[in-house]
């Protein structure tokens, strides 16, 4: 074979591996077209406090390879660890809206990170960490106002959250639960409430007839701080 002939084939040959690199990666691009490739997370706070009542909003999108937000992508929200819990607003990717999680401090006596796991249906994932710091007061004890009663009116129950140095205790949930007599809180016979600024919380009694009436507000935070009014109704 003269030189001619074997720079010829060399070409073809040459020639023919980049046609079948070049096929192979147009495989690869069509395959891989519009499939997921990355979650991507947004949290609407790194930080939170853990009084029962902080939130951090995970907003959450699924990319494709050209970085493409992809629809219809079904998102699962997991707690591996923290004080809280974990509530799922919207679980797919709709159009260009993001899937929503809602993670909620609980309580604790220790700082570290809350812990959540996002995956959708291929197998993606993402973990995301939360700090939670501790609430720079605790509910030590609850003062119940005195309760005046008129007969056919409702009746005003006033609480005050105080910690352990007599100071308000604001922005805490307290446990309203009626123990003993007739009709309840707007129908209910359990509700919570949130201290305003000032520790103070207010809920109003609907008797539904002569009773002796008998309430307990508690501490969500710890059940065994509580206190007790009772009171006669007409």
């Amino acid at each position: 074979m003269n030189n001619r002939r074997k720079k010829k084939l060399r070409n073809r040959i040459i020639w023919a591996g980049v046609c079948l690199a070049y096929a192979a990666v147009l495989a690869f691009l069509i395959l891989t077209a519009g499939q997921p490739s990355q979650i991507i997370v947004t949290a609407s706070a790194d930080q939170l406090t853990m009084d029962g009542l902080s939130k951090a909003v995970l907003s959450v999108s699924v990319v494709d390879n050209d970085g493409l937000p992809m629809s219809g992508q079904i998102i699962t929200f997991t707690k591996l660890r923290g004080s809280g819990k974990i509530q799922v607003i919207r679980n797919t990717t709709l159009g260009t809206e993001e899937a929503l999680g809602e993670y909620t401090a609980g309580y604790g006596t220790e700082e570290g990170d809350a812990e959540i796991l996002i995956e959708n249906e291929t197998g993606l994932s993402k973990t995301v960490l939360i700090r939670e710091v501790l609430a720079q007061a605790s509910i030590s004890q609850i003062i119940i106002q005195p309760v005046s009663v008129e007969e056919g009116k409702d009746i005003t129950i006033t609480m005050q959250a105080l910690d352990s140095d007599g100071q308000p205790v604001p922005k805490r949930r307290l446990l309203i639960r009626l123990d003993n007599g007739t009709g309840g809180f707007s129908g209910f016979r359990m509700l919570n409430k949130i201290t305003d600024e000032e520790g103070f919380a207010t809920i109003k009694y609907k008797p539904a007839g002569a009773c002796d009436a008998e309430i307990t507000v508690l501490s969500e935070e710890d059940d065994s701080v509580f206190a007790t009014v009772c009171f006669s109704v007409p």
